[in-house]
């Protein structure tokens, strides 16, 4: 009987140690997940904090411009701000307009005034939230889930702490349609006007692309073009972007600043070419990029064009999407062209007097 009660003992504490071993275990277990995840989140956090920060130094930045707060909280809510502030600090102080600031703000009020017929309520609702609303949890929050994490002795306990720590859920990140700012012109320049900018352009061109001159016009209807198609299409490429979309607009005080600029990012496509071992030679069609490169050079703080044409320049278009074919036709997968489908079956002969023919 006393071999029973000892054996039953020594079951009973064999349970009781598997208990506790396994107790062990988990406390283990949680501690190292405490080690990998409490870490990873404080960084997390850190970020979403820089990035905060970033956004409300942004917004500064474009008060400061002279746009409204709710100007700049639109734009930067639509992802376009940082571009923008990028863009119009790299023209200069007192360079930029006032009068393309206030087209600005007040196209983008358009779409956060509700008796708008543009007006985005989506994006009106993000602005009024501003940028701190559901961005971050607030500090205090975060300091009782950081001390409840270290402190916790159960997972579950552990997984609810690390969620009071977390982001809360917002619209911040979502998608916003782009405002089409670029649609802010001021009065169309002159005639007068558009032919000195493309005789200064040409001025300053002619050495780069090694061109020659022909002159028509006279006085204030006097215009420079090259004597090349090739080089009057890299002409007017320059011309037409800035113009369309920096002098129109009337974005800048002084046209010189904006042709200094896309003259040198023309040059650097020489330099590109030269590097290339393509030196003295051009191609029109890479000047369909050329809007593109120039905006890159606007929010980037070099004045180095020629990386990023290597950059563009070397991207593949994507291939386009053909038109379908016709009805009673399909796509050749060698050739590519559109040919007729060829009944294979035998169409049925309905009349019993005229025989069938067979091979």
């Amino acid at each position: 009987m006393l071999g029973f009660w000892g054996g039953a003992r020594e079951f009973f504490d064999d349970r009781e140690k598997q208990k506790i071993r396994r107790e062990e275990f988990l406390a283990e277990q949680l501690n190292r997940t405490k080690a990998i995840v409490i870490p990873e989140l404080l960084e997390r956090i850190g970020k979403e904090k820089t990035k905060v920060q970033a956004r409300k130094d942004r917004v500064s930045q474009g008060v400061l411009l002279g746009l409204s707060r709710k100007t700049a909280l639109a734009m930067e809510k639509t992802g376009q701000l940082e571009f923008e502030m990028q863009k119009l600090g790299k023209l200069g102080a007192g360079k930029v307009s006032a009068e393309y600031i206030e087209r600005l703000d007040t196209l983008v009020q358009s779409r956060l005034d509700p008796e708008d017929d543009k007006y985005d309520e989506k994006l009106s609702r993000a602005v009024a939230a501003g940028l701190d609303q559901g961005s971050l949890s607030s500090e205090e929050d975060q300091l009782k889930g950081l001390v409840a994490a270290i402190n916790a002795t159960e997972p579950e306990e552990f997984n609810q702490s690390i969620i009071d720590m977390l982001p809360a859920t917002s619209e911040e990140g979502s998608d916003f349609n782009k405002i089409p700012y670029a649609t802010a012109r001021g009065e169309r320049i002159s005639e007068t006007r558009r032919n000195r900018i493309n005789t200064m352009i040409a001025r300053q061109l002619k050495p780069i692309l090694k061109a020659e001159y022909v002159v028509s016009g006279t006085g204030d209807m006097q215009i420079f073009q090259f004597s090349t198609q090739e080089h009057n299409k890299v002409l007017n490429s320059v011309v037409n972007d800035i113009t369309d979309n920096f002098i129109e607009p009337g974005l800048i005080t002084d046209d010189n600043t904006i042709i200094d600029m896309a003259v040198q990012a023309t040059a650097d496509y020489a330099d590109y070419r030269k590097d290339a071992g393509q030196a003295d030679t051009i191609d029109p069609k890479h000047f369909e990029y050329f809007s593109d490169v120039f905006d890159q050079g606007l929010a980037t703080d070099t004045m180095d064009y020629k990386d990023i044409w290597a950059s563009v320049l070397s991207t593949p278009d994507p291939d386009p999407v053909p038109e379908p074919c016709p009805p009673g036709y399909e796509r050749n997968p060698d050739t590519g062209q559109c040919v007729r489908i060829v009944n294979t079956i035998p169409t049925p002969n309905i009349n019993p007097r005229t025989p069938e023919l067979t091979d």
